[in-house]
């Protein structure tokens, strides 16, 4: 998926730079805000907006010690829940 298409869906800025991020494999919240530099607080409300828009999905059971992981949905989830729902 290329950088205008995502635009084109409403994805744009840092949201758009987690999921190239993810795109590349799983990643904690830790791990993706220490990569795009932004502060903790600030990626958990991205990382939200795009599980609730269903870009990404959170795995793993966030005990201590095993924090929860993000990783980006399969393409075709995505856009066949976008024709079912415009």
């Amino acid at each position: 998926m290329n950088l205008e298409m995502l635009k084109g869906l409403g994805v744009s800025g840092n949201r758009i730079k987690a999921l190239e991020l993810l795109s590349e494999g799983p990643r904690t919240k830790e791990e993706i805000t220490k990569a795009l530099g932004l502060h903790g607080h600030y990626m958990y409300h991205v990382l939200q907006e795009l599980a609730e828009s269903g870009w990404i999905e959170r795995t793993g059971e966030g005990k201590i010690g095993s924090p929860y992981r993000y990783r980006m949905r399969p393409v075709k989830k995505i856009v066949q829940e976008l024709v079912k729902n415009p």
